[in-house]
């Protein structure tokens, strides 16, 4: 390969494409890896699963072209124990979710796939 952009994400399955991208970051220079590495973090914080839609069958350069950082300041950050977090808000909530009447007893849970 004569450019390391030119590396290709891509999988079946969001596991999958969690695996390709974990691959590209240990496979690229730091610097592209550590780029590649926040915007899968950022993707995952503001899409979820569907942050994987975005990086599939997309070669490093389009993720890194395609890439649009969040605007939104973090609600909170610091270190516990030597591990950095950053807590923004979440995603508005989709159309249908938003129609859906909240349960009695609290809040609705986050769905989750079966494995």
């Amino acid at each position: 390969m004569d450019n390391d952009e030119d590396l290709v994400v891509s999988g079946s399955t969001p596991q999958e494409v969690g695996r390709s991208v974990a691959k590209a970051i240990q496979t690229l220079p730091p610097r592209l890896g550590k780029k590649l590495r926040a915007i899968l973090i950022d993707y995952i914080g503001r899409y979820d699963e569907g942050a994987f839609s975005l990086l599939n069958n997309r070669t490093v350069r389009q993720i890194i072209e395609e890439y649009r950082p969040s605007n939104a300041e973090p609600q909170a950050s610091g270190e516990i124990d030597g591990i950095r977090y950053t807590l923004h808000d979440g995603p508005a909530p989709t159309a249908p979710d938003a129609e859906r009447p909240a349960p009695r007893d609290g809040p609705t849970p986050h769905p989750r796939k079966a494995p």
